[in-house]
């Protein structure tokens, strides 16, 4: 004689951030919460993972790269800004570090 073991079938996208807001919307604990929906602690701990919102910083970002530096003849610069380190990022974010920082690099007079 066989024993068949009822499979259930996998919840869909839309099952599983039900059931996550669910979760989030009740005061129960995670195992008191399981122990109610007849679920396993480790599936709702992954699916708290699979829907927790990721930093906007960090969303399907691109990996690092090189940047590429064209080289050529300096844009004019004031008195003031002479020795100063001016980097320019994504975004319009400018980066300046002041003359004087690094002995080295102040201009010979």
């Amino acid at each position: 004689m066989q024993h068949s073991i009822p499979i259930k079938p996998r919840r869909s996208a839309s099952e599983i951030r039900k059931l996550v807001d669910c979760f989030r919307a009740s005061a129960l604990s995670r195992a008191d919460f399981v122990r109610h929906e007849g679920i396993c602690l480790s599936t709702l701990h992954r699916y708290l993972q699979s829907q927790s919102p990721e930093p906007a910083g960090l969303r399907h970002s691109a990996p690092p790269s090189f940047l590429e530096v064209e080289s050529g003849e300096p844009p004019a610069v004031s008195s003031a800004q002479r020795g100063m380190y001016r980097i320019f990022l994504n975004a319009g974010v400018a980066l300046e570090i002041p003359r004087g920082f690094y002995a080295a690099s102040w201009p010979s007079s």
